[in-house]
């Protein structure tokens, strides 16, 4: 995480893969960044085997440098320098404030000072931090404090170093999100996981509060599994593929109990989502929040949008993360297209290089 890593994150390139590692998938993209729009030169998807990552933490080095490696053969990337991503669950972000100090100034007071705020152990975590703008006076500086655990990050550095890959930088998965969105500074991102989702607010193009929400795309799918006795790829294609799992709210008609049971779900997530925006709200009232992105995988459901604008009074989009690249055209439109919900995180690292 930029300058707490310097020794191994000393390479600078705009030209590093992004290898988004979930908990169900490990997804890459390479991009062509030479002049004009960036183009999407390679992409690739390999399943993680249960287990492997366990709440946003790496439990098997090894195996997870295998299923990078597949990923990385299965997109047939050049680059071997990476931006690897740290997931929520083991990112601590919050909002701090300190007097106008010099840059060596703060750079110190933030590092004698991180420890009153992060709840992880003295030096049992890695570190960085922004300034996001002035306090209420002219005598504060307001202060993005990240912090992640050294034993989320070790082992995911371990597993990308025994794929063969060189890692230059490690970004937060709202921040790589956030880079692939189109006039997203003030925005909602309600990021639809496989195991959990987590819903984001961001104030001027940076994330200020988090909040897991307990659905993700993995729910959908059981219900399918049970409905029509299917294995779990079976009910993945499925629930992505057929129409009228989840009708439009207001359809006229009997509801199937699998459109019941997805009714449920979707609702209760754009619930929690709007409580989000709420308890921010609470704290800060001057909060403005334009728009709600979803993204991830889930977000492609059928009619998710309607449910949670019915939820939440603003303006829902459903997040493409191939609209912020350019296709080459060697890609099968009906492939490529049919990974895009899932490639977000790893588009905005891609995005990213390995600058600052």
């Amino acid at each position: 995480m930029g300058n707490i890593l310097e020794t191994l994150f000393a390479r600078r390139t705009d030209n590093a893969i992004g290898v988004d590692v979930g908990t169900s998938a490990v997804k890459v993209v390479q991009l062509d960044r030479r002049g004009g729009r960036p183009r999407l030169r390679a992409a690739g998807v390999a399943d993680l085997p249960a287990g492997v990552v366990e709440n946003g933490v790496c439990a098997d080095s090894r195996a997870l440098a295998d299923v990078i490696g597949r990923a990385v053969a299965a997109a047939g990337v050049s680059r071997r320098d990476a931006v690897l991503a740290i997931g929520v669950p083991s990112l601590f972000l919050r909002e701090v404030s300190f007097p106008p100090l010099n840059p060596e100034e703060l750079q110190e007071a933030v590092k004698w000072d991180s420890e009153k705020y992060v709840p992880y152990a003295p030096d049992s975590y890695y570190y960085d931090f922004a300034v996001i703008g002035q306090g209420a006076n002219e005598l504060e500086l307001k202060v993005m404090l990240a912090a992640t655990p050294r034993e989320a990050i070790d082992p995911l550095i371990e597993a990308a170093k025994g794929a063969g890959l060189r890692p230059v930088a490690i970004d937060a998965e709202p921040l790589a999100v956030q880079r692939t969105l189109l006039a997203a500074d003030n925005v909602l991102v309600v990021d639809i996981g496989a195991e959990i989702s987590h819903a984001t607010i961001f104030q001027r193009g940076c994330p200020v509060v988090t909040r897991p929400v307990p659905i993700g795309g993995q729910r959908f799918t059981e219900v399918v599994m049970e409905a029509f006795a299917v294995d779990d790829n079976e009910a993945e294609r499925r629930k992505l593929r057929q129409h009228g799992l989840l009708a439009a709210p207001g359809a006229t008609g009997d509801k199937s109990p699998v459109h019941s049971r997805f009714e449920l779900l979707v609702t209760e997530a754009a619930r929690e989502a709007m409580r989000t925006i709420e308890y921010y709200q609470i704290q800060n009232k001057a909060v403005t929040i334009d728009k709600v992105f979803l993204t991830g995988g889930g977000a492609g459901l059928e009619n998710i949008a309607a449910y949670f604008a019915a939820q939440i009074d603003r303006p829902i989009i459903v997040h493409d993360p191939l609209a912020a690249v350019d296709i080459v055209g060697s890609f099968d439109t009906e492939y490529i297209r049919g990974l895009a919900g899932r490639l977000g995180v790893a588009v905005g690292l891609a995005l990213r290089g390995g600058g600052a």
